[in-house]
This record gives structure tokens, C-alpha cells and sequence, in this order.
């Protein structure tokens, strides 16, 4: 292949060697001058793509003489042209027979290389076009089964049996993201079977990772099935809308110019720390010898979790008034919303048959148990979180956020266009019910709500609408949601005063960006305050400035809400749940109504009943009644009766951490750099861990432990003044991070300046703001409250006396 038309001169590290003499030839064509500049190519700097392991393209004797060519630096071609296509000199010698064999061993190896390297692509192609091909297949047999199920009466036509169960109606769009994900999700997981690689190393191969972005690329059949959803804002997007740098986009979109998905609506949950499941991909993560399953949620629950040994019995907190309780469910809904596995049109998947048999379905995770005085089942209600669809090829299963990551009000406002437009009023206002005792939240008339009507006042029961879907969980929560529609109303009305000619949109734009700043300041001022000690106040900047502007807004940290948060730490507040919710008179003494909590679960009355007229009732008992102590024990109504059903509150706590591959208890403390074990069976280690006896009845090994049972167990931190905060510190370390990035990484943080923020006087204005200030303008008929909502009563105040209860100056606007 190699003509005798030119002089090669090798030069190796070493010196310099005349390996070929100069022969004279007749004639040699330019293109084979070309093909030997190219062989110097693949000797010198091999591409990148094309460097496998020598163990795959010779033996040991071809590995040394391969090694052996590898070592010269520079090989050099010098070939003169005379005319035409011909090259000659007279000085030109032909090369020895022993010279040109070893150029054409050289030259076999190389094109064997290339050939194994092709063939490689090609299997990992096929390989990563099968998985896909599974994928899909694997999609259409689910909807194929949810329709057999369904027609058996285990799905949407035996409604009225399994409504308890449902937790809120499915979007159009967490079912898209739900297809999509589980098709990518179950690709990676036939693809781990196919090669008998990790996810991991299947990214670190950079055969099977072009192959895999070459499909999602859209160039095969995944692009086909890929929906609107997947369509996400540019910066391209984010420069086009004219309010960018002034307004929120109701969706969280364009936050971050730089990565405009950052904290937004239908987005994957970050990780503090990577999920953890068994086959690396989906399957929950087993104890840590790895030969045996964890212990079943249920019955940790029963050993460690029930009230006093068994007896009904609520202990109250100290210092926390029950508003605190909503305000922390309040806060939750409004920066996540983790959808689980839905039927193709939106209807609930039933898991267990006759509460009794785990059903084997993707999208299941029923929980296995014992029968006990309680819950006579073996078999309790555990719908899957739907995979959300993320494409990085060594990311295990991942969920998704349904809703903004921000602390913007989204539970007020929505997260889509779609809920904004339904919950908008006219001229700048929302939508209410207008009632003898007040306005109202609007009636939600899809038939979907999460909401069980007892017909105690069927004139005036009604399933309400928000911009939170959980809206109907329970009647404080449900009033702090009617609480902000009717701050917002109201500041629209001071805003027309101030400023007559502005424009139905931005007197709504306005107020929903004052109504933001404000839930913002009593989150830090008044919950954190409440939440944490000092010490995590101080060490993770969540104290607020008394004047001036914050200047420490960080585009690159991500404001999503952490996996970790949602599905463990931030429902610490499930502890704090009390037996009973009531009216209380003008006396501040007199109950009525009392109701036992499970049956305000899903039931709306104690607000909306006698239209209405009995809400300042209501928000007496809750900002002077106590909270249950955050403690180990939780009441039975949501550990037994959930929802009024058959369904344990911190079983399914638990079992969702292992359903979204949390990481063990101990993990969790080495990421916060607390104390970790040495051993299996180092439980010493832990001394803020309670219960450790009955842990080691329940856990095989330390690290087996669920972050959420670990975290409950801790010893409450306690603050300078010596009272006990909330959270014990691995649980205060987690929330304490993500509040941080909750307030660094929001363009539209309200301590910044204008235009993401206010005028300084405006931002003086908001921060003489307090729950009380909001609950006194939009509360009829209350005249006293104490000055702190969140905390138990010491002195009332007079609501109209500014120096206890301050007011925003709406001047300042003008």
C-alpha cells in the first residue's frame, strides 16, 4: 500500500534512526502521500473516541510490540513532486523488504483497531436502541394494565372505595412528565440488564453515552413519544419577556438568566446527596450486608412512633401556637409538590388487593405488615413517586417538583398559566365566593378536589380552590390560604388608591410581588425564628437585614427544593399534629365545635361553615391553642386514620424516603459533618439519636437506619435563650442549607434592590410586617391578637395600636 516514492525518517525519544534507505521509484500518487500523512496521525495522537484498552485489541506479545511503536514521536514525510500526479527523484531509494512488513504490521494493527472500535458503536447503538425499544414497550404494557385493572373495579370505577386513598388530583402535565420519565427510567434499567454494567459506568464508556445522547437527541423512536412538556425555557426566552427584571413568571421560569429552569414548575428535584437504590437504578435500597430487606415501615412505626405506650394522649408544646403548625404546612406547599404514579387519564392506581396482597405493578410499593389492633390489613396503600424524566445517563431515578421551588406565593397563585387564569379575579383582583361572612375561597367545580364533604351544612359545604391543590388537607392550612387572597385584594385596593390609573395587570403583578415579600419576611422572621437555634441561624445566613439591601443573590446556586427536604426533613411538622381542632369564643376560654383531627382531613367545614361566620372563631383557637410537642409520638388520627382511611402517616414517610432513594440516617449525618459510626454496630456514636435500644430491635446495621426515623429521634437543639428549637441537628442541618439557597439563589429575594426588589422606603415598609398585621386586616371582627402570631399568647394587643401591630404605608408607592 505504501509505494517506494518517499523517505521516511523516524525520530524516537532516544535518538534519531535511519530506518529506511533511500530507494528510487518510478512513480507514486499524491492520495497514498495522504493516506501516509494520516498513519502518522493515528500513530501520533490516536482520537479520543477511538482509545480503548489494549487488552481488547491484542495479546500480551502484541501489547509490547504495539507499545514499541507507540514510543516514536514523529513521523515524517518528505516526497517530491515532479508533474502530474507522479513524484520521482533520482535520489529516492526503495525501502528494504524488512522495513515495509513492519509498516504493514503497523498498519493491520491500526485497521484492526479501527474495526474493533466500530464494532464497539455499533454494539453499544444497538444495545441503547433496544433498551429504548423496552422502554417504550414497557410504557404501553402499563397502560394496558391500568385498563385490566380498572375494568376488574380496581381502578377509577370503584371510586367510592379507594377516594380515601387519593392524596390530589394529576395534572394534564405531571402525566406527560410521568410517560416520558418512566420511559427513560426503564430504558436505563434494561440497559443496566443488557450490559451487566452500573449506570455509572455505563456514563464513564463514551461509546454507549454518544449513543444514549443520540437517541434523546431525537434522531430515533424516543422522539416520537417525547410531549410538550419536555419544551423548556432558553435565555433566549427569558430576554424576550419585558418584565424580566421586575416580575416573577407565574411558572419560576427565568429566575436564573443564566439557567432559566432553576427552581421552576415540573422540574427534577436536586440531591444534596445521590439516591441510593439497590440495582443502582429504581429498586429500594436493602440493609447493609445486602442479602436482606429493610423492616417494614409499619412496624418501626408501631415500635417507636406511638403515643405513650398505646394511650390517647396529646402532649402539648410550649411555646408554639397551633398558626405555627399551618404555617409550616403553608410554607410546604408552596415550594414543592412531588406527583406520584397516576392511571393514563389521571385516576388513582390501587396497589393492594383486599388490603391484603401487594399487587405487583411499576408503579407500586405497597406496604407489607402485620395485622395489629389498629389496622387490621396486611397490605397498606403506597402509590410510587412518578419518575420524573430525567436524561442524564447516571442518574438513577429522580422525582419531580410540581411546582415552584420558590418562596413566591405559588399556593396562592399557582404554578402554570393555566391555574393563574382560572384563580385571577377582575381589575387586578382574585377570584372569590362572596358570602354573608366574608369572601371566600372559590368553589372548586372540576369534581377532582382532595376533598370529602361530611353534609353537616349542605348549604354552605363546599370543596374550595386554590393555587395549591391541597388546599382542602385540612381547615388551617385552607385559612391561610383564604388569609393571602384577601391580603392580596386588599392591598390591590390600597395600590388603586395611590396609583388610579394603573392597569388591571399591574395592580395584580404588584400586589402578587408584595403578598411574596411578605410571606417571605414571616417565613425568615417569625417561622425560622421559631424553627431553629442560633446557632443554625447563624451558620447558614438566615437572619434577616433591619435596613438596607441584601447584595447576596449567587446565580450559580441552585434554589430547587432538595429530595431530602421534601421527602424527610420538612415533615418534621407531622409530629406537631394535635388530637382535636375547635371554635373559640370572645372569652378566649369557651370551646365549641370541638373535632376530633381525623375528621377535619379533607373536610373543609370548620372554615366554610355558616358562610363563613365562624372564621374568627377559628383563628382564635389557633393562635392561642398549642401544637402536639415535636417529639417521637404522633396521634392516632394520622397514624391510623389517615384521611379517615387505613393508612399510617410515618409509615408512608418512611416508605417514600426508600421509594426516592434517600440515603441512610448516617449518610445524611456525614454530609452535615455530625458523628458517624465506625461500625455496623457502633451505635455509641450517636448520642443525639433517642430509642437507640429499639432501633437496634428494628435495624440490622447502624447505617440501615431511614432518614426520617433518625431524624425524629434526635434531641431537639435549643436556642440561646434555652428553649428548644424544633429539630434535632441532622434535620436542622438539611432544612437549614435549603432555606439558605431558598434565599441566595432567588433573583426576586425581597431584601434586593429594585427592580427584582422595592424602593428602600417600600422595603421598610414590608418589613414592619407580621402575621398578626395580616391576620388583623383580614380577619372580620378581630380586635386583639398577640404581636408574635406563631408563638403562644403572652399580652393581646389592640390590632388597631401600630406600635405592637404595624401597617404598611401604601404611600410610599406612589
Amino acid at each position: 500500500m505504501y509505494h517506494k516514492s518517499c523517505k521516511a525518517i523516524v525520530t524516537t525519544d532516544s535518538s534519531v534512526k535511519t530506518l529506511i534507505e533511500h530507494k528510487h521509484v518510478a512513480d507514486v500518487r499524491k492520495t497514498e502521500v495522504k493516506e501516509l500523512r494520516k498513519y502518522k496521525t493515528h500513530l501520533t495522537y490516536p482520537p479520543r473516541r477511538h482509545r480503548i484498552p489494549s487488552q481488547l485489541i491484542i495479546g500480551s506479545f502484541m501489547m509490547s510490540f504495539l507499545q514499541a511503536v507507540l514510543g516514536f514521536a514523529v513521523i515524517s514525510v518528505i516526497c517530491q513532486q515532479t508533474s502530474g500526479n507522479l513524484i520521482t527523484s533520482k535520489d529516492e531509494q526503495e525501502l528494504t523488504e524488512k522495513e515495509l512488513e513492519s509498516l504493514y504490521k503497523l498498519e493491520t494493527l491500526l485497521d484492526e483497531r479501527e474495526i474493533i472500535n466500530k464494532e464497539r458503536k455499533k454494539k453499544a447503538k444497538s444495545l441503547v436502541l433496544l433498551a429504548f425499544e423496552e422502554g417504550l414497550e414497557k410504557s404501553e404494557k402499563m397502560v394496558e394494565r391500568q385498563t385490566y385493572y380498572r375494568n376488574i373495579g380496581m381502578g377509577r370505577r370503584n371510586k367510592i372505595k379507594r377516594k380515601n386513598n387519593r392524596l390530589f388530583k394529576i395534572s394534564k402535565m405531571s402525566i406527560e412528565k410521568q410517560e416520558e420519565g418512566f420511559i427513560l427510567l426503564s430504558a436505563k434499567k434494561a440497559l443496566v440488564k443488557l450490559t451487566g454494567k452500573t449506570l455509572k459506568e455505563l456514563s464513564g464508556d463514551p461509546d454507549y453515552r454518544e449513543a444514549w445522547d443520540d437517541i434523546l437527541a431525537g434522531s430515533s423512536i424516543y422522539s416520537r413519544r417525547r410531549k410538550r412538556s419536555t419544551k423548556r425555557a432558553t435565555t433566549n426566552d427569558c430576554q424576550k419577556l419585558s418584565s424580566v427584571n421586575e416580575y416573577r413568571t407565574i411558572d419560576g421560569t427565568c429566575n436564573n438568566l443564566d439557567k432559566p429552569n432553576w427552581g421552576a414548575a415540573f422540574t427534577t428535584q436536586p440531591r444534596f446527596i445521590d439516591e441510593v437504590y439497590s440495582d443502582g437504578v429504581n429498586t429500594p435500597r436493602i440493609s447493609a450486608d445486602g442479602t436482606s430487606t429493610l423492616t417494614s415501615p409499619r412496624t418501626i412505626s408501631n415500635s417507636v412512633f406511638i403515643i405513650n405506650n398505646g394511650k390517647k394522649v396529646s402532649k402539648p408544646e410550649g411555646f408554639n401556637s397551633l398558626m405555627s403548625l399551618n404555617w409550616g404546612q403553608f410554607l410546604d406547599h408552596d415550594i414543592v409538590l412531588t406527583p406520584t404514579f397516576a392511571e393514563e387519564h389521571g385516576e388513582d392506581i390501587q396497589c393492594c388487593k383486599e388490603d391484603a396482597i401487594p399487587i405487583a405493578r411499576d408503579e407500586c410499593l405497597g406496604i407489607e405488615m402485620t395485622p395489629d389492633e389498629d389496622l387490621d390489613i396486611s397490605c397498606m396503600e403506597f402509590v410510587r413517586s412518578a419518575p420524573a424524566p430525567d436524561t442524564q445517563l447516571n442518574a438513577g431515578n429522580q422525582v419531580t417538583n410540581a411546582i415552584t421551588s420558590f418562596i413566591d406565593g405559588s399556593m396562592v397563585y399557582g404554578s402554570s398559566e393555566d391555574e393563574e387564569r382560572q384563580l385571577r379575579g377582575i381589575d387586578g383582583k382574585m377570584a372569590v365566593k362572596s358570602v354573608s361572612g366574608g369572601d371566600l375561597l372559590p368553589e372548586d367545580t372540576s369534581g377532582e378536589a382532595f376533598c370529602t364533604l361530611t353534609g353537616s351544612d349542605p348549604v354552605n359545604d363546599y370543596c374550595q380552590n386554590a393555587g395549591d391543590i391541597r388546599v382542602n388537607v385540612q381547615p388551617g392550612l385552607g385559612h391561610l390560604h383564604l388569609l393571602f387572597v384577601r391580603e392580596h385584594n386588599r392591598i390591590v385596593d390600597e395600590l388603586k388608591n395611590v396609583q388610579p390609573s394603573w392597569t388591571g395587570d399591574q395592580l395584580y403583578n404588584e400586589a402578587r410581588k408584595i403578598v411574596g415579600a411578605i410571606i417571605q419576611h414571616i417565613t425568615f422572621n417569625e417561622y425560622l425564628e421559631n424553627l431553629f437555634s442560633d446557632e443554625i441561624l447563624d451558620k447558614y445566613g438566615l437572619r434577616l437585614l433591619s435596613e438596607g439591601y441584601s447584595t447576596d443573590y449567587n446565580k450559580n446556586i441552585n434554589p430547587g427544593t432538595r429530595v431530602g427536604v421534601a421527602t424527610a426533613a420538612l415533615r418534621f411538622g407531622h409530629t406537631q399534629i394535635p388530637h382535636e381542632m375547635a371554635y373559640l369564643s370572645n372569652d378566649y376560654n369557651t370551646t365549641s365545635s370541638v373535632t376530633e383531627m381525623q375528621s377535619t382531613l379533607k373536610n373543609p367545614h370548620l372554615l366554610v361553615n355558616k358562610a363563613g361566620s365562624r372564621i374568627l372563631d377559628l383563628v382564635r383557637y389557633m393562635t392561642t391553642r398549642p401544637t402536639r410537642a415535636s417529639d417521637r409520638e404522633f396521634e392516632g388520627a394520622i397514624r391510623n386514620h389517615l384521611f379517615n382511611g387505613r393508612l399510617d402517616l410515618t409509615s408512608l414517610n418512611i416508605q417514600r424516603g426508600r421509594d426516592n432513594g434517600l440515603p441512610s440516617y448516617t449518610a445524611w449525618r456525614e454530609f452535615c459533618d455530625l458523628s458517624v459510626p465506625s461500625s455496623d454496630d457502633d451505635w455509641d456514636s450517636l448520642p443525639d439519636l433517642l430509642n437507640r435500644g429499639k432501633l437496634r430491635q428494628l435495624y440490622k446495621s447502624v447505617h440501615d437506619i431511614d432518614l426520617y426515623v433518625g431524624g425524629i429521634l434526635e434531641r431537639r437543639m435549643k436556642t440561646s435563650a434555652g428553649d428548644q428549637s424544633y429539630l434535632g441537628p441532622t434535620f436542622a442541618c438539611i432544612l437549614g442549607k435549603q432555606f439558605q439557597q431558598l434565599k441566595l439563589g432567588d433573583r426576586f429575594w425581597y431584601e434586593r434592590p429594585y427592580p427584582e426588589g422595592f424602593r428602600e422606603d417600600q422595603l421598610q415598609e414590608i418589613r414592619k410586617v407580621t402575621l398578626a398585621t395580616v391576620l388583623c386586616a383580614n380577619t372580620n371582627g378581630l380586635t386583639e391578637l398577640q404581636t408574635l402570631a406563631l408563638r403562644r399568647p403572652g399580652r393581646r394587643r389592640n390590632c388597631n395600636d401600630e406600635r405592637f401591630i404595624p401597617k404598611i404605608d401604601f404611600n410610599k408607592w406612589k
